[in-house]
């Protein structure tokens, strides 16, 4: 009986297949709706949403915060003072690059709008919270 050493062109053959099998499974894993390449993208795209959220929240807190001092450690009366709403509208600046603020229709925009066509915008009641919403452009 001979003894044969090395390997034959079908184990060679089923190596290759089995090898391309993964390739094409790692491909489809990196790429696609689903892959890691595109939640990376929209995560950077959430990531930059939420920091214009936040961005617009702190500021609205901060002024806020001004119009309470402004109405009882600075003694203004009620009647000197604006409501909280209008204040902020009259103080609410727009952040280049992270949000717009409609002074028109009194409407915040988030300006990073990258993800599936949708983006951020939001409302100030009169207690100065916001409201978001996420309309389709």
């Amino acid at each position: 009986m001979k003894n044969n050493k090395g390997i034959t062109l079908i184990a060679l053959v089923i190596t290759i297949i089995v090898l391309l099998i993964l390739a094409g499974v790692s491909i489809a894993m990196l790429t696609g709706n689903n892959g890691v390449l595109t939640q990376a993208k929209n995560a950077s795209s959430d990531t930059k949403v939420a920091e214009a959220k936040e961005s617009v929240s702190l500021k609205v807190n901060e002024l806020v915060s001004e119009f309470y001092e402004e109405k009882y450690v600075n003694s203004n009366t009620a009647a000197e003072m604006a409501s909280v709403k209008t204040y902020i509208e009259a103080n609410l600046t727009s952040e280049e690059g992270l949000y717009n603020y409609d002074t028109a229709n009194k409407t915040i925009t988030i300006i990073p709008v990258n993800r599936e066509g949708k983006q951020e915008t939001g409302t100030i009641d009169a207690d100065g919270a916001i409201t978001w919403t996420n309309p389709t452009v």
